[in-house]
């Protein structure tokens, strides 16, 4: 059984599924996180791990790293943590609209597509 799932059916069970809030704080799940399993994020993967991870970018980009994270960087900082708390919040919260999408007109109403956008 395990072989039939992991081997045959592989790309039908490696996908994740399209979430409201991961749509919208992705312009569409195109990012690396959220993008669904194929050739446009193995391309992603790619381009990432190549151009923005590698040792001569992370080298390069030590200084911003440095000065984010001292004294001058505080306030920034803060606006960071912030956002970054908020989007796990909206990320990891439970939504009708994930499990029904034809009713997804009520995030208007719950105030959820308001916090999304903001």
């Amino acid at each position: 059984m395990a072989r039939e799932v992991l081997k045959t059916h592989d790309l039908f069970f490696s996908g994740r599924p399209a979430l409201y809030v991961a749509k919208k704080l992705s312009y569409g799940c195109v990012n690396l996180s959220f993008a669904p399993f194929g050739e446009y994020w193995r391309e992603v993967r790619k381009f990432v791990i190549l151009e923005l991870l590698g040792p001569k970018k992370v080298q390069m980009f030590q200084s911003v790293r440095d000065e984010e994270y001292d004294g001058e960087g505080e306030i920034g900082m803060s606006r960071s943590h912030e956002l970054l708390k908020e989007s796990v919040v909206l990320l990891g919260g439970l939504y009708v609209s994930d499990f029904l999408p034809w009713i997804s007109w009520i995030n208007k109403f719950s105030g959820l597509e308001q916090r999304v956008d903001k």
